[in-house]
């Protein structure tokens, strides 16, 4: 109650707070960053434009109105529901191409590794077929056939 009464009685920039609570939690997830949203359709919106700006300040400010190369996100196709707001449709918002891999109710490794396309493959650093396989396997393991996050 006294940490509400002392925020509700002090003056605080909104961007310094929200900077400063990331850091925070990324600190205790031992993550490089993290921003908080009001909800799941925002992390997955803001998330996926995140992904294609990068350290872009024009293509962040001309985000829909250009077109984007690579900007396929590839999701297993059970995760691709209506939560409240559909997956696609929070993919698109943020720039975002969504490219469903799988079948409802599985998604193996290579089916995830041929939902890449050989142009996103040849412009990536990273080594997607080794991140497919680990999130595939999670995923199986896990059993996960949904999105687990609401918003309301």
């Amino acid at each position: 109650m006294q940490a509400a009464m002392d925020g509700m009685n002090h003056y605080f920039e909104m961007k310094d707070l929200v900077n400063k609570t990331g850091e925070y939690i990324a600190k205790l997830l031992e993550v490089e960053g993290a921003t908080v949203v009001s909800c799941a359709s925002a992390g997955i919106a803001q998330s996926v434009a995140a992904v294609l700006v990068k350290d872009s300040d024009w293509l962040l400010e001309n985000l829909h109105v250009t077109p984007i190369e690579n900007n396929e996100i590839v999701l297993p196709k059970g995760h691709n529901v209506n939560f409240g707001a559909p997956v696609g449709t929070m993919v698109a918002l943020g720039g975002g191409r969504l490219v469903e891999a799988g079948y409802a109710n599985e998604c193996s490794a290579d089916q995830l590794a041929a939902a890449i396309t050989r142009a996103r493959r040849l412009s990536s650093t990273l080594n997607r077929t080794t991140a497919c396989r680990k999130a595939c396997s999670a995923s199986s393991r896990r059993r996960l056939s949904r999105v687990n996050t609401t918003c309301r």
